[in-house]
């Protein structure tokens, strides 16, 4: 499988008067490797859920977001192929774990092999 380039530049998060409304992101730049195992901490409020609903499509910020060469900033969370599963109590209920995970690449209709190979290697990696 290949690994997509994500690249960040200057994603500020907007303010109102002083104070960020989604987090403190203030001119984030990063480029991580592909393939590389990236991890956000922070303390509460840093912006790392901003950053992770911005990425994901379903929040603003701003700066670019670009993904293999190409600036996703303005393309919306369902053409994005992003899949988000923020905190446990957001999990379908009636799902397994992996269900949820696959949940996702079920609705893209991504056939049944490879998304069981894909699960298993996203839940080896957490």
């Amino acid at each position: 499988m290949e690994r997509a380039r994500l690249k960040l530049v200057g994603l500020t998060s907007p303010g109102r008067q002083g104070t960020h409304v989604w987090g403190s992101l203030d001119k984030l730049t990063l480029g991580p490797e592909p393939g590389a195992l990236t991890v956000l901490l922070g303390p509460a409020g840093a912006g790392k859920s901003a950053l992770i609903r911005a990425l994901a499509g379903f929040s603003r910020l701003r700066g670019i977001i670009g993904l293999d060469g190409r600036n996703i900033t303005r393309v919306p969370a369902w053409r994005r192929g992003f899949g988000v599963v923020m905190r446990p109590d957001t999990l379908i209920p009636h799902l397994t774990l992996a269900e949820n995970v696959a949940f996702g690449l079920r609705m893209r209709k991504v056939a049944r092999p490879a998304r069981q190979a894909q699960v298993e290697e996203a839940l080896h990696l957490v």
